[in-house]
């Protein structure tokens, strides 16, 4: 979402190569027998695919789109301090607190804008029954509505290369491969910011922090792994003649976010070949999340954007 983010816009990344895609539908949620739900520019084209609901969505989210410029640097940043819009994020406040579950039971009526809204809302990864789950879904809304879901040509890394190409501009040096095992050993600086694990900081900052908040780095409990895989197509390839089996309503999706398995969306491959050759692809991230979570508990790898980095 980095279209929508003030600093990012604040900065000349098209002068240092990047360039954005922009899909037609930031965002299209199927059904098994009838039309999708679709995020859409506009409010009142995706109401317009929400039956009964359309008013009830552009009710919701009109003010919070009209909001955005307010919203945006309240939001981005920590959440205790004086805010310059109280009105722009109460408005928000007050929704962005529900369980997205809660407030979408509140607000609609129909299962359409209802899963919509659940979809986006899971890009929280937890349980949308969780306080605060509503405030993702919001703000994904606003920004497909505001921005939409544009994608970097390239993939993410050319919002780093770009990042990086500017900063190279205005003197900045980067310097890589160059193991850190003592913050002493770097230049003096007003901040340093660690791309570390909390435990990898407690090593490498062992005596700069308090003994209290090293205890707090050391007793962090690792979450599992994940990885996010982009399939490189030779062709088009059209999903009109397979069988697609999506979810039939926002409650399958919530059981489905409890069971961890969101926007679950199958298709019969074309031949088993293809399909042997996907299976075997998912099994091998599967083993090296386990052997990667493995060493990251045992605190034997530091994950850094040119790959794992044993310490």
């Amino acid at each position: 979402m980095a279209i929508a983010s003030p600093f990012f816009s604040s900065l000349p990344l098209a002068a240092h190569g990047l360039e954005w895609i922009d899909p037609p539908l930031p965002l299209v949620h199927p059904f098994d027998d009838s039309p999708p739900a679709v995020l859409d520019r506009s409010i009142d084209s995706t109401g317009a695919t929400l039956g009964q609901d359309r008013s009830a969505y552009s009710r919701l989210m009109a003010p919070l789109v009209r909001d955005w410029e307010k919203l945006a640097p309240e939001i981005l940043q920590p959440m205790l301090h004086l805010p310059s819009s109280p009105i722009a994020l109460a408005r928000f406040g007050l929704k962005a607190l529900w369980p997205a579950t809660s407030l979408a039971k509140s607000v609609f009526r129909e299962d359409r804008a209802r899963a919509l809204f659940a979809g986006v809302s899971a890009h929280s990864i937890v349980a949308l029954e969780k306080l605060g789950t509503s405030a993702i879904g919001l703000v994904m809304a606003i920004i497909g509505h505001v921005a939409g879901w544009p994608l970097p040509r390239g993939g993410s890394q050319q919002i780093a290369e770009a990042l990086a190409s500017y900063f190279r501009s205005l003197g900045g040096i980067i310097e890589t491969n160059a193991r850190v095992e003592n913050i002493d050993h770097l230049p003096k600086a007003r901040a340093v910011l660690f791309d570390l694990t909390p435990r990898q900081v407690a090593q490498v900052a062992a005596n700069r922090l308090p003994e209290k908040y090293k205890r707090a780095l050391n007793r962090f409990s690792y979450g599992p792994g994940a990885f996010k895989i982009d399939w490189a197509l030779a062709g088009p390839y059209s999903v009109a003649k397979r069988r697609v089996h999506a979810h039939r309503n926002v409650a399958s999706l919530w059981q489905h976010g409890r069971n961890k398995s969101l926007g679950e969306c199958r298709v019969e491959w074309p031949s088993r070949g293809e399909a042997f050759r996907i299976a075997s692809a998912i099994e091998l991230v599967r083993q090296l999340t386990r052997r990667q979570q493995a060493a990251i508990q045992a605190g034997r790898i530091v994950m850094s954007r040119t790959g794992p980095n044993r310490i």
